[in-house]
């Protein structure tokens, strides 16, 4: 599935902060120029009890925009589909496992970096989502993907339409599910898995499961899963400091590891 990178080293686990349970940072200063325009990307494995007021919060920037996004394991009845697919979901919302629908066991935490310069491009702002208001695209085949930027069916995300076309997707698969997107080939492209496992990749027969990273050049995302279901972040965008996108260390790849199992 390609060679592993550089960026391993920043995957280690770092102290708590706050009430999380479990640190990564899984983009810094180590490796940011393999991500730009992504410059920092730090992810909170939290109690259910997660308060956004007891973590510290960075100060704005005038050279970035920062997201922050809550993803809860609440389900608002109304999103809950019929038959095996409600029975899957009701184990895995959130992509974290929990006894019912209506109680969280764990939290995730997301801090993403995006350089910006203009006020158009959310230079010095920083946004706070929780998952339950991001828009939601279901496919009815056992796809769902939360829109935070960039537009996914015809439908926009909760940040804004970026003008450097940055894509920030939400994905949820079901098992047996398969979810296709192309992203501009020249942007800088990878996954994050949170939840269950997937394979990437069409030609790809290892499956990834939870706090892998992959880089994928070419812009294409294919991913299936088959025993079990699973949840990523998929994270695009155009880069700033460089006229292409980083690449695979064998060209030839279309995907590879920087974390993960």
């Amino acid at each position: 599935m390609g060679k592993k990178t550089s960026g391993k080293r920043s995957c280690q686990p770092v102290d708590p902060a706050g009430p999380c349970l479990m640190v990564y940072r899984l983009v810094e200063r180590k490796n940011a120029k393999d991500f730009d325009p992504f410059s920092f990307l730090s992810v909170c494995y939290c109690g259910e009890k997660f308060d956004r007021t007891a973590a510290p919060i960075p100060a704005p920037e005038p050279d970035r925009l920062a997201i922050n996004y809550l993803v809860t394991g609440v389900l608002h009845p109304a999103e809950m589909p019929e038959g095996k697919e409600a029975e899957a979901m009701v184990n895995t919302v959130g992509g974290l496992r929990q006894e019912t629908a209506e109680r969280s066991v764990d939290v995730l935490n997301l801090e993403l970096w995006i350089k910006a310069f203009e006020p158009s491009d959310g230079a010095g702002i920083r946004l706070e989502l929780d998952s339950e208001n991001v828009p939601l695209v279901r496919t009815g085949d056992g796809v769902q993907v939360r829109v935070l930027s960039g537009r996914y069916s015809d439908t926009p995300g909760a940040v804004f339409e970026h003008p450097a076309g940055t894509v920030l997707f939400d994905v949820t698969l079901s098992e047996g599910a398969v979810f296709e997107y192309q992203a501009p080939p020249e942007n800088t492209t990878f996954v994050y898995v949170f939840a269950g496992k997937a394979q990437f990749g069409r030609r790809g027969r290892k499956r990834f499961g939870k706090n892998s990273l992959l880089r994928i050049s070419g812009g294409e995302i294919f991913a299936v899963t088959y025993c079990s279901g699973a949840r990523f972040l998929l994270i695009s965008g155009r880069p700033v400091d460089r006229e292409k996108a980083a690449l695979c260390p064998q060209e030839e790849k279309k995907i590879c590891r920087v974390k993960g199992k």
